[in-house]
């Protein structure tokens, strides 16, 4: 991967350059433009597209994958996840109605989906295109989210995004539960950190422009404050619930395999679309999921310990993040 292929333009595609009397594969090729504006893990942005006639194939790139990160490749399917949330989100916004087929081929985990398009009679709904405008709206939001509840309505249309018999959402404002998601955090870094190959390889990912260094001074700039508050509980108190947001969410499935990772990422994407519409903020917390034993203390915080957490993240009212993640051409992830 060359870090010069990363670039802001994605951001500013226009839906009013859609080819409307273009061929199917222009349509098609011009719906990933959406696609590609997806969260993932660290912003490896672990995808590739192939348009064939009528579809669009959705591969996993382990090109793009962190093993020492995510050794299970958990975040690598929950990112496609998210991508294949956009596109179809695109989709519908111009019209189409189509078929989505999940892991197509037993002896090929790569292939994680194809989308076949029927046809473009689909009648498009307010909610349609609230989803579809919160596309380049979205990014995570790192910064001090706003002291204010949120409003039941604002919570139902949070609830009302989790539409997958699969996945299950965990909502919490207990104070006791957000100090507790910010001391796991904080010693998931610590332990994070101290991986001479963790570090190895978020470096390899910087350096190739993934990431956005206010991402690394977030992160570290949390666990100084904690470091460093050791001998005052209450001063360490102080600066945890700073940290948090209104709201924890965890998401879980009833298995750990990568269909129910990818469906996990979808959820997390239809979540993530509809608090931006709602001008609220998320800020994914991977770490504590991507660290084996803090996984099942995350799982124990939620009302179903039995299920699999698969994804926890903060949402609540905030400022808008500022500046963009860059993206890879679209060239670049066609296949």
């Amino acid at each position: 991967m060359n870090a010069l292929t990363l670039t802001n333009t994605a951001w500013s595609t226009n839906e009013h350059a859609f080819p409307g009397k273009g061929t199917m594969d222009e349509k098609l090729r011009f719906l990933l433009n959406y696609a590609i504006l997806a969260p993932s893990l660290q912003n490896t942005q672990p995808w590739k597209f192939a348009v064939r006639g009528d579809e669009i194939r959705v591969l996993a790139d382990t090109l793009r994958w962190m093993p020492v990160t995510d050794p299970d490749q958990r975040e690598l399917y929950i990112s496609v996840g998210c991508a294949l949330t956009n596109l179809l989100v695109a989709a519908t916004h111009f019209g189409f109605r189509y078929e989505v087929h999940y892991f197509p081929q037993d002896d090929d985990k790569l292939w994680v989906a194809t989308v076949k398009f029927i046809d473009q009679n689909h009648t498009m709904t307010l909610a349609d295109r609230e989803l579809f405008y919160a596309i380049p709206q979205r990014h995570t939001n790192r910064q001090v989210y706003l002291n204010k509840a949120v409003s039941e309505r604002d919570l139902q249309e949070i609830r009302n995004a989790v539409d997958d018999p699969n996945v299950s959402l965990f909502l919490s404002d207990s104070i006791e539960v957000k100090r507790r998601v910010d001391q796991l955090q904080v010693q998931a870094d610590f332990t994070q950190f101290a991986d001479p190959h963790y570090r190895d390889e978020l470096a390899y990912w910087m350096n190739q422009g993934a990431l956005n260094p206010s991402w690394l001074i977030s992160r570290v700039g949390q666990m100084a404050v904690t470091y460093l508050n050791m001998g005052s509980s209450t001063t360490q108190k102080d600066a945890e619930l700073l940290a948090s947001a209104p709201l924890v969410g965890v998401l879980s499935t009833a298995e750990n395999g990568h269909f129910h990772q990818v469906k996990a990422g979808e959820v997390f994407e239809h979540i993530a679309l509809a608090g931006t519409g709602l001008r609220m903020g998320i800020q994914p917390m991977s770490q504590l999921l991507q660290v084996p034993a803090l996984k099942a203390e995350v799982g124990a915080l939620t009302s179903t310990p039995e299920l699999e957490p698969q994804f926890i993240f903060r949402i609540g009212y905030a400022e808008p993040a500022a500046g963009y993640t860059p993206r890879h051409q679209l060239e670049s992830v066609l296949a």
